[in-house]
């Protein structure tokens, strides 16, 4: 099944982008147009139902956009690997019934990225900072705590999905099934938000750290040192002292990372059944498969 997914990503992002695309999108990955028209009433009440579809909707969009900005990192036991350990980690998740997927993007950039609906990017910049597989499962950890905190669609104006709901009531989508031209106009710029949240500005900070603790909760429930993540931004932050541009996104969307640090020294650490003997087991199979040192 990882396969399989990767290969549709591939697909996606070597397709140009544009309105057409953004239809096709629509018409291929999200047959729910049906349960858009469920999106009624107040802008509270339909921030309420928003549905794990339209989570997915947005997700497959957003994770297309980036596909055709960054690559897919051609190294198949790598995409199967970072695979297996977000799934472990999404398992024992507070939301562990979406469908997440994970893939690698060929960068040196130094970044991690969620889509909503489940869909996590790693860059190789970053795998290529980590120096064990605790650290690459706090990183996942992370991302997959903003998508079942639902940080992106919480970023999403409510205002936006009154228009959503004004759009499937005027169209008839309930009947017809059919994504109507407004209806994909608003999705674009629905995106559009999401990507400047994940490439320019950022999470809100509150989210930010919100994501370092239930990340780490989620790692250490997986069995993986949750005391991983602040070596990692420890290491991080000596990176961005001594300057680079391969720093510039992740500085752009994450919080500093004194703050980071100092925010995870603040917080009582996860239980975990972790031990040396068994994160130095894991730093060597992360070695192997990753060939960093």
């Amino acid at each position: 099944m990882r396969r399989v997914f990767i290969a549709a990503l591939v697909v996606l992002g070597l397709t140009s982008w544009g309105c057409s695309q953004v239809g096709s999108l629509v018409s291929r990955y999200v047959p729910y147009g049906h349960h858009l028209a469920r999106v009624a009433g107040s802008a509270a009440e339909a921030m309420r139902e928003v549905t794990p579809e339209q989570e997915m909707y947005l997700g497959n969009m957003v994770a297309a956009r980036i596909l055709h900005r960054y690559p897919l990192y051609q190294n198949e036991p790598v995409q199967d690997y970072v695979n297996l350990v977000g799934t472990v980690v999404a398992a024992r998740s507070s939301r562990p019934d979406i469908p997440y997927r994970f893939a690698v993007l060929d960068t040196p950039e130094i970044n991690a990225m969620a889509a909503p609906g489940g869909v996590i990017f790693i860059t190789r910049g970053l795998l290529a900072t980590m120096r064990n597989e605790d650290e690459l499962a706090c990183v996942l950890g992370h991302e997959i705590a903003h998508v079942a905190g639902r940080h992106a669609i919480r970023m999403i104006k409510k205002a936006r999905w009154q228009q959503v709901a004004a759009i499937t009531a005027r169209e008839g989508l309930a009947a017809t099934g059919r994504a109507p031209s407004a209806l994909v106009n608003l999705a674009g710029k629905m995106t559009d938000r999401i990507m400047d949240v994940l490439l320019k500005g950022g999470y809100d900070r509150a989210f930010e750290y919100e994501a370092d603790k239930k990340g780490r909760l989620f790692a250490a429930r997986a069995g993986y040192d949750p005391a991983a993540l602040a070596v990692l931004v420890a290491r991080i932050k000596t990176k961005m002292a001594r300057g680079g541009g391969m720093l510039a996104s992740l500085g752009a969307t994450h919080p500093d990372p004194d703050d980071r640090l100092k925010s995870l020294g603040g917080e009582t650490m996860p239980l975990s059944v972790a031990t040396p003997a068994t994160v130095a087991v894991r730093a060597q199979r992360f070695k192997q498969v990753v060939g960093v040192r």
